[in-house]
Protein backbone atom coordinates (compact mmCIF):
# COMPACT_ATOMS: atom_id res chain seq x y z
CA UNK A 1 0.00 0.00 0.00
CA UNK A 2 2.94 2.31 0.53
CA UNK A 3 4.13 2.04 -3.09
CA UNK A 4 3.25 5.09 -5.19
CA UNK A 5 4.06 5.37 -8.89
CA UNK A 6 3.96 8.41 -11.15
CA UNK A 7 5.35 9.51 -14.48
CA UNK A 8 5.82 7.64 -17.76
CA UNK A 9 7.47 4.21 -17.40
CA UNK A 10 9.24 2.45 -20.29
CA UNK A 11 8.85 -1.19 -19.19
CA UNK A 12 7.87 -4.28 -21.17
CA UNK A 13 5.20 -5.31 -18.64
CA UNK A 14 3.93 -4.61 -15.13
CA UNK A 15 3.22 -7.13 -12.38
CA UNK A 16 0.54 -6.79 -9.66
CA UNK A 17 3.00 -8.39 -7.21
CA UNK A 18 5.06 -5.19 -7.35
CA UNK A 19 2.23 -3.52 -5.48
CA UNK A 20 1.50 -6.26 -2.98
CA UNK A 21 -0.78 -8.64 -4.88
CA UNK A 22 -0.91 -12.17 -3.48
CA UNK A 23 -1.06 -15.18 -5.80
CA UNK A 24 -2.35 -18.07 -3.68
CA UNK A 25 -1.29 -21.53 -4.76
CA UNK A 26 -4.70 -22.97 -3.81
CA UNK A 27 -8.30 -21.79 -3.74
CA UNK A 28 -9.01 -20.26 -0.32
CA UNK A 29 -11.86 -21.83 1.61
CA UNK A 30 -14.97 -19.65 1.73
CA UNK A 31 -14.68 -19.39 5.52
CA UNK A 32 -11.18 -17.92 5.35
CA UNK A 33 -10.73 -14.22 4.46
CA UNK A 34 -8.08 -13.88 1.73
CA UNK A 35 -5.75 -10.95 1.16
CA UNK A 36 -7.37 -8.97 -1.64
CA UNK A 37 -5.28 -7.80 -4.60
CA UNK A 38 -7.79 -5.30 -6.00
CA UNK A 39 -5.72 -2.17 -5.39
CA UNK A 40 -2.47 -3.84 -6.43
CA UNK A 41 -3.93 -4.91 -9.79
CA UNK A 42 -5.34 -1.43 -10.36
CA UNK A 43 -1.97 0.17 -9.59
CA UNK A 44 -0.19 -2.14 -12.05
CA UNK A 45 -2.70 -1.17 -14.76
CA UNK A 46 -2.31 2.53 -14.01
CA UNK A 47 1.49 2.25 -14.06
CA UNK A 48 1.63 0.43 -17.40
CA UNK A 49 -0.89 2.80 -19.08
CA UNK A 50 -0.87 0.59 -22.18
CA UNK A 51 0.65 -2.80 -22.83
CA UNK A 52 0.90 -6.01 -20.78
CA UNK A 53 -0.02 -6.47 -17.13
CA UNK A 54 1.12 -10.02 -16.38
CA UNK A 55 -0.24 -12.49 -13.83
CA UNK A 56 1.91 -15.40 -12.70
CA UNK A 57 0.12 -18.64 -11.84
CA UNK A 58 -2.11 -18.53 -8.78
CA UNK A 59 -5.40 -17.25 -7.35
CA UNK A 60 -5.75 -13.45 -7.10
CA UNK A 61 -8.73 -12.27 -5.04
CA UNK A 62 -10.58 -9.04 -5.74
CA UNK A 63 -13.45 -7.49 -3.74
CA UNK A 64 -14.27 -4.51 -5.98
CA UNK A 65 -14.22 -3.64 -9.68
CA UNK A 66 -11.03 -3.29 -11.72
CA UNK A 67 -10.93 -0.52 -14.35
CA UNK A 68 -8.87 -1.41 -17.41
CA UNK A 69 -7.50 1.41 -19.51
CA UNK A 70 -7.81 1.32 -23.29
CA UNK A 71 -4.72 -0.43 -24.68
CA UNK A 72 -4.07 -2.66 -21.66
CA UNK A 73 -3.59 -6.41 -22.11
CA UNK A 74 -4.26 -8.55 -19.04
CA UNK A 75 -2.21 -11.67 -19.65
CA UNK A 76 -1.68 -14.85 -17.65
CA UNK A 77 0.22 -18.10 -17.94
CA UNK A 78 -2.84 -20.29 -18.52
CA UNK A 79 -6.64 -20.28 -18.16
CA UNK A 80 -6.67 -23.62 -16.33
CA UNK A 81 -8.74 -23.48 -13.14
CA UNK A 82 -8.32 -26.20 -10.53
CA UNK A 83 -10.15 -26.00 -7.20
CA UNK A 84 -9.11 -28.62 -4.67
CA UNK A 85 -9.15 -32.04 -6.29
CA UNK A 86 -11.57 -31.05 -9.03
CA UNK A 87 -10.73 -29.25 -12.19
CA UNK A 88 -13.21 -28.08 -14.79
CA UNK A 89 -10.67 -28.59 -17.57
CA UNK A 90 -9.44 -32.05 -16.61
CA UNK A 91 -11.31 -33.43 -13.62
CA UNK A 92 -9.31 -35.22 -10.90
CA UNK A 93 -6.09 -35.05 -12.90
CA UNK A 94 -3.24 -34.48 -10.43
CA UNK A 95 -0.92 -33.41 -13.23
CA UNK A 96 -3.00 -30.34 -14.06
CA UNK A 97 -1.78 -27.17 -12.34
CA UNK A 98 -3.84 -24.04 -11.84
CA UNK A 99 -3.06 -21.17 -14.18
CA UNK A 100 -3.69 -17.45 -13.62
CA UNK A 101 -7.05 -17.02 -11.89
CA UNK A 102 -8.88 -13.91 -10.67
CA UNK A 103 -11.50 -14.71 -8.03
CA UNK A 104 -14.25 -12.12 -7.54
CA UNK A 105 -15.39 -12.15 -3.90
CA UNK A 106 -17.28 -8.86 -3.45
CA UNK A 107 -17.31 -6.92 -0.22
CA UNK A 108 -20.70 -6.42 1.41
CA UNK A 109 -21.15 -2.82 0.20
CA UNK A 110 -20.05 -3.49 -3.40
CA UNK A 111 -22.68 -2.07 -5.76
CA UNK A 112 -20.91 -2.60 -9.10
CA UNK A 113 -22.27 -5.50 -11.10
CA UNK A 114 -19.09 -6.11 -13.11
CA UNK A 115 -15.70 -7.32 -11.93
CA UNK A 116 -13.87 -5.70 -14.87
CA UNK A 117 -14.71 -2.49 -16.70
CA UNK A 118 -12.81 -1.71 -19.91
CA UNK A 119 -12.58 1.80 -21.39
CA UNK A 120 -15.30 3.30 -19.20
CA UNK A 121 -15.61 6.96 -18.24
CA UNK A 122 -15.38 7.49 -14.52
CA UNK A 123 -18.82 8.11 -13.07
CA UNK A 124 -20.63 7.61 -16.39
CA UNK A 125 -21.98 4.66 -18.34
CA UNK A 126 -20.14 5.77 -21.47
CA UNK A 127 -16.98 5.03 -23.44
CA UNK A 128 -13.79 6.88 -22.56
CA UNK A 129 -12.54 6.50 -26.15
CA UNK A 130 -15.46 6.24 -28.60
CA UNK A 131 -14.56 4.32 -31.81
CA UNK A 132 -11.52 2.88 -30.03
CA UNK A 133 -8.84 1.08 -32.07
CA UNK A 134 -8.41 -2.68 -31.70
CA UNK A 135 -5.77 -3.00 -29.01
CA UNK A 136 -7.33 -3.90 -25.65
CA UNK A 137 -7.26 -7.58 -24.67
CA UNK A 138 -7.42 -10.31 -22.03
CA UNK A 139 -5.68 -13.63 -22.63
CA UNK A 140 -4.75 -16.90 -20.90
CA UNK A 141 -6.71 -16.25 -17.71
CA UNK A 142 -9.60 -17.67 -15.70
CA UNK A 143 -12.23 -15.68 -13.79
CA UNK A 144 -14.22 -17.20 -10.95
CA UNK A 145 -17.20 -15.73 -9.10
CA UNK A 146 -17.19 -16.56 -5.38
CA UNK A 147 -20.05 -14.32 -4.23
CA UNK A 148 -23.74 -15.01 -3.80
CA UNK A 149 -26.49 -14.69 -6.38
CA UNK A 150 -27.47 -11.16 -5.31
CA UNK A 151 -23.98 -9.80 -4.66
CA UNK A 152 -21.85 -7.37 -6.63
CA UNK A 153 -19.34 -8.37 -9.34
CA UNK A 154 -21.62 -11.23 -10.49
CA UNK A 155 -21.11 -10.22 -14.12
CA UNK A 156 -17.51 -10.52 -15.23
CA UNK A 157 -16.55 -8.02 -17.96
CA UNK A 158 -18.20 -4.93 -19.39
CA UNK A 159 -16.28 -3.33 -22.21
CA UNK A 160 -16.76 -0.04 -24.03
CA UNK A 161 -13.75 -0.70 -26.28
CA UNK A 162 -12.87 -2.81 -29.26
CA UNK A 163 -11.70 -5.79 -27.20
CA UNK A 164 -10.13 -9.19 -27.86
CA UNK A 165 -10.64 -12.11 -25.46
CA UNK A 166 -8.58 -15.23 -26.13
CA UNK A 167 -8.20 -18.37 -24.01
CA UNK A 168 -10.31 -17.10 -21.11
CA UNK A 169 -12.46 -19.28 -18.84
CA UNK A 170 -15.46 -17.90 -16.93
CA UNK A 171 -16.80 -19.87 -14.00
CA UNK A 172 -20.05 -19.24 -12.06
CA UNK A 173 -20.65 -15.69 -13.31
CA UNK A 174 -24.14 -14.54 -14.28
CA UNK A 175 -22.55 -13.21 -17.47
CA UNK A 176 -19.11 -13.54 -19.02
CA UNK A 177 -18.93 -10.48 -21.28
CA UNK A 178 -21.18 -7.56 -22.10
CA UNK A 179 -20.15 -5.13 -24.83
CA UNK A 180 -21.66 -1.69 -24.31
CA UNK A 181 -24.17 -0.39 -26.83
CA UNK A 182 -21.86 2.30 -28.22
CA UNK A 183 -20.47 1.70 -31.74
CA UNK A 184 -17.62 -0.83 -31.46
CA UNK A 185 -15.83 -2.49 -34.38
CA UNK A 186 -13.58 -5.52 -34.09
CA UNK A 187 -15.20 -7.41 -31.22
CA UNK A 188 -13.28 -10.67 -30.96
CA UNK A 189 -13.95 -13.62 -28.64
CA UNK A 190 -11.98 -16.82 -29.34
CA UNK A 191 -11.12 -20.00 -27.44
CA UNK A 192 -13.19 -18.98 -24.41
CA UNK A 193 -15.31 -21.22 -22.18
CA UNK A 194 -18.28 -20.40 -19.92
CA UNK A 195 -19.67 -22.47 -17.04
CA UNK A 196 -22.35 -21.47 -14.53
CA UNK A 197 -23.81 -23.50 -11.67
CA UNK A 198 -25.37 -20.62 -9.70
CA UNK A 199 -29.11 -19.88 -9.75
CA UNK A 200 -29.18 -16.17 -10.54
CA UNK A 201 -32.59 -14.51 -10.59
CA UNK A 202 -32.38 -13.08 -14.12
CA UNK A 203 -31.21 -15.10 -17.11
CA UNK A 204 -28.63 -13.06 -19.04
CA UNK A 205 -26.73 -13.95 -22.20
CA UNK A 206 -23.33 -15.42 -21.31
CA UNK A 207 -21.85 -13.42 -24.18
CA UNK A 208 -23.72 -10.23 -25.02
CA UNK A 209 -21.94 -8.71 -28.00
CA UNK A 210 -23.69 -5.37 -27.62
CA UNK A 211 -25.21 -3.19 -30.32
CA UNK A 212 -23.64 -1.72 -33.47
CA UNK A 213 -20.24 -2.32 -35.01
CA UNK A 214 -18.65 -4.37 -37.80
CA UNK A 215 -16.03 -7.12 -38.13
CA UNK A 216 -17.24 -9.28 -35.23
CA UNK A 217 -15.62 -12.68 -34.61
CA UNK A 218 -16.94 -15.36 -32.22
CA UNK A 219 -14.94 -18.54 -32.81
CA UNK A 220 -13.89 -21.77 -31.08
CA UNK A 221 -15.77 -20.98 -27.87
CA UNK A 222 -17.86 -23.19 -25.58
CA UNK A 223 -20.92 -22.27 -23.52
CA UNK A 224 -21.89 -24.96 -21.00
CA UNK A 225 -24.11 -25.48 -17.94
CA UNK A 226 -26.68 -22.88 -18.90
CA UNK A 227 -29.70 -23.74 -16.77
CA UNK A 228 -29.39 -20.20 -15.43
CA UNK A 229 -28.15 -18.39 -18.56
CA UNK A 230 -28.83 -17.78 -22.23
CA UNK A 231 -25.98 -18.20 -24.71
CA UNK A 232 -25.05 -15.56 -27.31
CA UNK A 233 -26.66 -12.26 -28.36
CA UNK A 234 -25.88 -10.04 -31.37
CA UNK A 235 -27.72 -6.79 -32.05
CA UNK A 236 -27.36 -4.49 -35.07
CA UNK A 237 -24.05 -6.01 -36.12
CA UNK A 238 -22.95 -4.95 -39.59
CA UNK A 239 -20.96 -8.05 -40.44
CA UNK A 240 -19.61 -10.95 -38.41
CA UNK A 241 -18.66 -14.60 -38.18
CA UNK A 242 -19.91 -17.09 -35.58
CA UNK A 243 -18.15 -20.33 -36.33
CA UNK A 244 -16.86 -23.59 -34.86
CA UNK A 245 -18.38 -23.09 -31.40
CA UNK A 246 -20.15 -25.36 -28.90
CA UNK A 247 -23.18 -23.33 -27.81
CA UNK A 248 -25.48 -25.27 -25.52
CA UNK A 249 -27.83 -22.33 -24.98
CA UNK A 250 -30.21 -20.06 -26.87
CA UNK A 251 -28.80 -17.66 -29.48
CA UNK A 252 -30.32 -14.37 -30.62
CA UNK A 253 -29.33 -12.59 -33.86
CA UNK A 254 -31.28 -9.32 -33.97
CA UNK A 255 -31.30 -6.57 -36.62
CA UNK A 256 -28.00 -7.79 -38.05
CA UNK A 257 -26.57 -7.86 -41.58
CA UNK A 258 -24.07 -10.22 -43.23
CA UNK A 259 -23.78 -12.77 -40.41
CA UNK A 260 -22.16 -16.15 -41.10
CA UNK A 261 -23.19 -18.89 -38.66
CA UNK A 262 -21.16 -21.95 -39.56
CA UNK A 263 -19.97 -25.30 -38.14
CA UNK A 264 -21.45 -24.75 -34.70
CA UNK A 265 -22.60 -27.50 -32.35
CA UNK A 266 -25.82 -26.80 -30.41
CA UNK A 267 -27.11 -29.38 -27.95
CA UNK A 268 -30.10 -29.93 -25.63
CA UNK A 269 -32.75 -28.50 -27.92
CA UNK A 270 -31.70 -24.88 -27.76
CA UNK A 271 -32.67 -22.45 -30.52
CA UNK A 272 -31.12 -20.02 -32.97
CA UNK A 273 -33.47 -17.03 -33.11
CA UNK A 274 -33.13 -14.65 -36.07
CA UNK A 275 -35.07 -11.40 -35.96
CA UNK A 276 -35.10 -8.94 -38.88
CA UNK A 277 -31.61 -10.02 -39.97
CA UNK A 278 -29.66 -11.31 -42.97
CA UNK A 279 -27.68 -14.44 -42.17
CA UNK A 280 -26.22 -17.62 -43.66
CA UNK A 281 -26.46 -20.86 -41.64
CA UNK A 282 -24.08 -23.50 -42.95
CA UNK A 283 -22.96 -26.95 -41.77
CA UNK A 284 -24.23 -26.64 -38.21
CA UNK A 285 -25.13 -29.56 -35.94
CA UNK A 286 -28.32 -29.04 -33.93
CA UNK A 287 -30.14 -31.29 -31.50
CA UNK A 288 -33.90 -31.20 -31.97
CA UNK A 289 -35.92 -30.36 -28.86
CA UNK A 290 -39.39 -29.26 -27.84
CA UNK A 291 -39.09 -26.00 -29.79
CA UNK A 292 -37.98 -25.32 -33.39
CA UNK A 293 -34.18 -25.29 -33.55
CA UNK A 294 -34.12 -22.30 -35.94
CA UNK A 295 -36.74 -19.55 -35.60
CA UNK A 296 -36.83 -16.84 -38.28
CA UNK A 297 -39.16 -13.87 -38.21
CA UNK A 298 -39.52 -10.13 -38.68
CA UNK A 299 -40.64 -7.37 -36.37
CA UNK A 300 -44.04 -5.70 -36.14
CA UNK A 301 -42.90 -2.90 -38.44
CA UNK A 302 -42.41 -5.24 -41.37
CA UNK A 303 -38.62 -5.62 -41.25
CA UNK A 304 -38.18 -9.21 -42.35
CA UNK A 305 -35.29 -11.66 -42.32
CA UNK A 306 -33.35 -13.13 -45.23
CA UNK A 307 -31.68 -16.42 -44.27
CA UNK A 308 -29.90 -19.02 -46.40
CA UNK A 309 -29.38 -22.53 -44.99
CA UNK A 310 -27.16 -25.25 -46.38
CA UNK A 311 -25.67 -28.48 -45.05
CA UNK A 312 -27.11 -28.24 -41.53
CA UNK A 313 -27.78 -31.42 -39.55
CA UNK A 314 -30.84 -31.62 -37.29
CA UNK A 315 -30.51 -34.64 -35.01
CA UNK A 316 -33.17 -36.20 -32.80
CA UNK A 317 -32.20 -38.37 -29.81
CA UNK A 318 -34.78 -40.56 -28.10
CA UNK A 319 -34.78 -41.47 -24.41
CA UNK A 320 -32.59 -44.54 -24.96
CA UNK A 321 -29.69 -42.31 -26.01
CA UNK A 322 -29.77 -40.43 -22.70
CA UNK A 323 -30.11 -43.58 -20.61
CA UNK A 324 -26.99 -45.03 -22.25
CA UNK A 325 -24.81 -41.92 -21.89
Amino acid sequence: DAVRVGGDWNIDRAYPEWFGAVAYSEYIDDNQPPIFSTEAIQKAINMKTCGVVFFHRGFYYINASIEMLTGICLSGESAIYKRGKTNINSEDNPNVITGSVIVAKPKADCTNNFAIYIGKQKGNDAAFNPFSPMYTSIENMAFVYAGDEEGGLRQCIKTYDSTELNHVIFYDFQQAVCFADNYIDGKKVTNCTFYCYKAFGEKLYAFDMGSLGDALLFELNAIHCVTYNHGLRLNRCGGGSINSNIINADILIKYCKSITFEANHIEQGHKVEILSSQAALQSNYLWLGVQPSVQIYGDKWGHGSVVSMDGNVFRFYDSSFFSNH
